[in-house]
């Protein structure tokens, strides 16, 4: 076998005409001229790429900045620790505002078309893709998934340098009926963030008042009696006090809602005693005339079948 033992070498400065060493000397060179043969790298090209952390396994969880399903591709060991412990300073942001002009909550029946103001602002790495989702309901940005989510738009960012941008969407097309909860996220090929969500609401206003008996229930009549909000369909709705005397209790609903039942402050169904008349928006309930003193309705409205 060859002998592998490591010998010490010496550099002498040697006397060109008689061939002797003058004196000993130490060695400098720039570190561009070591190449390791093995790899063909010079020695800067060796130290960043034995410097560097490649792993192609899925981080099982969140650890500090890292973030749960990420992997490795030759990232500098100072940038993977810089990672670990300055999370905050790392991720980038995404944001999510409404610009609709007739607000987050609407009434039931009508329809709203997607209008927001989306955005990020960049960490420390270009932006790759900025993304609009949404999800059938009202979610919290806690639980907004966007596995579970509908995409609504991918943006263009062009390189993502910039440190912040953002760009006003609207999509007539896209006609809101039911709670629908928006958020933006972001990406720049290892954080991904979600913005604050954006939810837009329905409710069902149910109108109910006293009015004379020879008064015709019809839309006119909305501005004059109280309106309630029911949170949804299966709300039970209890009215403010009313005394009529000799007068009819009225209630109006949306042509989408119908009444399903109406009662006393007792519990006792009083549904039969009022008259059903309706036109090409609304339902109407007219009562027979009664007098009562301090009394309250219990509204149950319901979807037609």
């Amino acid at each position: 076998m060859p002998d592998d033992t490591r010998r010490k070498v010496r550099l002498d400065i040697i006397d060109s005409e008689t061939n002797v060493p003058i004196e000993e000397v130490d060695p400098l060179t720039s570190a561009d001229s070591v190449k390791f043969e093995d790899t063909g790298r010079y020695l800067p090209e060796e130290l960043d790429y034995r410097l560097q952390y490649t792993n192609s396994e899925p981080v099982p969880t969140t650890i500090g900045g890292i973030p749960k399903g990420a992997s490795f591709s030759a990232m500098p060991y100072n940038e993977l620790f810089t990672n670990l412990l300055y999370a905050d300073a790392n991720m980038p942001e995404a944001s999510l505002t409404w610009t609709g002009s007739d607000g987050l909550i609407i009434e039931s029946g009508l329809t709203t078309s997607i209008s927001v103001n989306v955005g990020y602002t960049k960490a420390n790495r270009n932006i790759r893709t900025l993304k609009l989702y949404k999800m059938t309901g009202l979610i919290s940005k806690e639980d907004f998934d966007i596995n579970y989510a509908v995409l609504v738009n991918e943006f263009d960012v062009g390189d993502g340098s910039t440190e912040t941008w953002s760009t006003n969407f609207v999509d007539n097309n896209a006609i809101i009926r039911d709670n629908t909860t928006f958020a933006a996220v972001v990406d720049d090929g290892f954080y991904s963030s979600i913005s604050d969500v954006v939810q837009i609401k329905f409710v069902y206003n149910v109108y109910a008042g006293i009015i004379n008996s020879s008064i015709v229930p019809d839309d006119t009549l909305i501005s004059s009696i109280t309106e309630y909000t029911a949170e949804s369909i299966s709300d039970i709705i209890t009215t403010d006090e009313f005394s009529p005397s000799s007068q009819c209790f009225v209630v109006i609903v949306k042509k989408i809602m119908r009444l399903k039942r109406i009662l006393d402050p007792n519990g006792f169904i009083i549904t039969d005693s009022f008259d059903h008349t309706e036109d090409s928006n609304y339902n109407y309930y007219k009562s027979n005339p009664t007098t009562q003193t301090n009394f309250e309705l219990k509204i149950i409205i319901e979807s037609p079948s």
